[in-house]
Formats: C-alpha cells, sequence, structure tokens
C-alpha cells in the first residue's frame, strides 16, 4: 500500500516508511537508522552520556561541541589525516583557558610544549624554508644557544646602545660586539691561522 504507514513488530522493532521505502527504522537492538537527514533548529543539543556527560549544539551563530567528563578525543582509526580547516575566513585558534601548557605529540611523545606564558620547547630540530624573526621591541631580542656547561646569547643590548652582541653568559662577557657602525669589538684575541693573510 502507498502513503505513510508505521509498523511496531516485536521481530522487526519499528519501522516508518512512505511509499514502500523504509524513513525511520529502529531495530530491536535500540540502534536507529535514518533515510534522510536528521535536522535541529537553533539552540537543541545533541545529547551524550548517561548523565548528559556531553552536548553538541548550534546557537545560530556558533557551533559548539562540549565535555564535562574526562578527555575529548578526535580519533581516526584509518590511515587517513585528521585535518582542521579553515576555508573561508577568520583563524584557527588552541585555547587554553585553564592557563595550562598546549602540547603537540608524535608517538605518544611530546614534540611541542607552549607553556601559559607563551614559551614554547621543541623536543627535537626546527627546520624552515623562511625567515625566522625575533622581535621584541619592549626588550632585547635574543637567541639562547645552551647546554649543561656552557651558555651563548645573541642579541641585540638595546641598553648599549643598540649592538648586536655574542655574549658568553657562562663566563659573563661579550666575546663580540659590533655598534650600528659595524664596528667590531673582540672581548678575545683574533687567531689568524698560519696559511691565511688579515688584509686591511
Amino acid at each position: 500500500s502507498s502513503g505513510t504507514i508505521v509498523r511496531i513488530n516485536a521481530s522487526a522493532g519499528f519501522k516508518v516508511t512512505d511509499g514502500g521505502d523504509t524513513r525511520f527504522d529502529i531495530d530491536t537492538s535500540g540502534d536507529a537508522t535514518f533515510a534522510g537527514n536528521v535536522i535541529l533548529g537553533d539552540t537543541p543539543q545533541i545529547q551524550l552520556g548517561t548523565g548528559n556527560d556531553a552536548q553538541i549544539d548550534h546557537t545560530g551563530s556558533h557551533l559548539f561541541i562540549d565535555n564535562s567528563v574526562g578527555n575529548s578525543y578526535l580519533r581516526n582509526t584509518s590511515t587517513g589525516s585528521i585535518i582542521i580547516r579553515n576555508s573561508t575566513g577568520g583563524d584557527i585558534q588552541f585555547d587554553n583557558e585553564f592557563a595550562g601548557n598546549i602540547l603537540f605529540n608524535t608517538s605518544n611523545v611530546t614534540r611541542l610544549t607552549i607553556n601559559s606564558s607563551g614559551n614554547a620547547t621543541f623536543a627535537g630540530d626546527i627546520t624552515t624554508n623562511g625567515d625566522i624573526t625575533i622581535d621584541n621591541s619592549s626588550g632585547d631580542p635574543f637567541l639562547k644557544l645552551k647546554t649543561s656547561a656552557q651558555e651563548y646569547v645573541i642579541r641585540i643590548d638595546q641598553s648599549d646602545s643598540e649592538k648586536f652582541q655574542i655574549r658568553n653568559v657562562t663566563g659573563g662577557v661579550n666575546s663580540l660586539s659590533i655598534d650600528t657602525s659595524s664596528n667590531a669589538t673582540f672581548a678575545g684575541d683574533v687567531i689568524i691561522p698560519t696559511t691565511k693573510a688579515l688584509y686591511f
């Protein structure tokens, strides 16, 4: 027969058909299958968990995915990639409102840590095909090179006439200082190999 038919069968579950096509089906295990889209208006939520532990909703302006119990995982169990893409405008933001760290891991090992002060720590090498810019107009921009026994800083010293310096922090001395006229001052000797020359 034609038209919309609702059937409840103890062995087949609950089924809604229209013109012979199944539109909605709940089987005996409680699994529901829709033939079309499931449409919710603004504000109503998809609520997950026995105690409403997580919700998904759209307010008409923004999409929210909220979880109040445990961790939140976005997992891909296939060999494909997880892609976060902004296709039209705006930024992609990672915002830890709790003021904790933001961690980036591979193979369950932390490779990059950004703490609540904005300091970033890399576990490996940094490789770039572009420029690395260190800009600090409110203080001395510097690059720190450090081992367990020695520490050097490459910086522009704003308190000393904007001189470019390579500072031996461990030794407490500026190994090399270059002023804005490109005059260089060395803290130690300038050693020239016997097979080389110094030209004036």
